[in-house]
C-alpha cells in the first residue's frame, strides 16, 4: 500500500499539490494511506464506497471472486458483476470487461498489509465518504461507524439506487455530491 500512495503522491508533487484526492473501493484506501504519509500534499479526501471492517454476506462475496475467474462464460461473468456490483434494475455491461487478475492480486497484497481500522485511526483529513445506498460489497454500515469514529473529520452522503459499482450507476449524483462539498470546504 505505501508504494502505491508514493506513486500517488510523486504525481500530486510534479504537479505542486496539495490536491483532494478522490478513490473508489481500493483507491480510497490508496488516498487515505497518500493522506497519511504526505499530509503536506492532501488538502481532502474523497472516499466512495469506501471498505470497513463489515464484512459482505457470502452470496455477493461469492460473486466478487467470481468476476475475476477468466474461464466463466460471459452470461456467468455478467451474473457475477451484476449482483456483486449494481443495484438492481441497473445494467452491468458498463463493467463486463476490464478486469486483471494479476491486478486484482497486487491489490489483494497491498490490502493485507494493514487492517482498515488502523488506516481509519490514522485520518486527520476532512474526508467526504460517497456511500452507495445498495452496496453489497461495501456495506453502509461501514460509512455509519467511519464517521463515528472519525467525528468531524467525516461526513457521508448516501447515493440511492447505486451498487458498489457506484460511477456507472449514478455518475450524475456523484458528481453533484463531490462539487457540493468542494465547494462547501475551500
Amino acid at each position: 500500500l505505501d508504494d502505491f500512495a508514493d506513486d500517488v503522491a510523486a504525481v500530486i508533487d510534479a504537479f505542486g499539490g496539495p490536491a483532494t484526492l478522490v478513490g473508489h473501493d481500493f483507491g480510497g484506501q490508496v488516498a487515505q494511506m497518500v493522506a497519511y504519509l504526505y499530509p503536506d500534499l492532501v488538502s481532502s479526501l474523497v472516499l466512495a464506497a469506501s471498505p470497513g471492517p463489515i464484512q459482505p454476506k457470502p452470496e455477493p462475496a461469492t460473486a466478487l471472486r467470481r468476476v475475476f475467474i477468466p474461464e466463466l462464460s460471459n452470461t456467468d461473468h455478467l451474473e457475477a458483476v451484476a449482483l456483486a456490483l449494481f443495484a438492481p434494475g441497473n445494467d452491468p455491461v458498463a463493467w463486463f470487461d476490464g478486469w486483471h487478475p494479476t491486478l486484482a492480486f497486487a491489490q489483494a497484497e497491498a490490502e493485507r498489509q494493514i487492517a482498515i481500522e488502523e488506516l481509519w485511526a490514522r485520518l486527520r483529513t476532512e474526508t467526504l465518504v460517497i456511500q452507495p445506498a445498495d452496496d453489497l460489497i461495501v456495506l453502509p454500515e461501514n460509512a455509519e461507524l467511519m464517521a463515528a469514529q472519525a467525528g468531524d473529520l467525516v461526513q457521508v452522503v448516501t447515493i440511492p439506487g447505486a451498487g458498489h459499482a457506484l460511477l456507472p450507476e449514478q455518475p450524475e449524483a456523484v458528481a453533484t455530491a463531490i462539487l457540493g462539498w468542494l465547494r462547501a470546504h475551500s
